[in-house]
C-alpha cells in the first residue's frame, strides 16, 4: 500500500492573519509532493 499524506499549510480562510495564511493544502504520496490551492502568503513561506 502507498504511503500517503495530507497537511495543511495555511487554516485563516479569505482573511490571512500575522500569523494564519492563506489555507493551502499539501498531498505527500510516495515520496512526492502535490502542492493544492496554494494562498500568497503559504506561497512566500514556501
Amino acid at each position: 500500500m502507498s504511503v500517503r499524506e495530507l497537511v495543511v499549510l495555511g487554516t485563516a480562510s479569505q482573511v490571512p492573519t500575522r500569523h494564519r495564511n492563506h489555507n493551502g493544502y499539501l498531498l505527500r504520496w510516495d515520496g512526492e509532493g502535490i502542492l493544492f490551492d496554494p494562498g500568497e502568503g503559504t506561497q512566500r513561506q514556501m
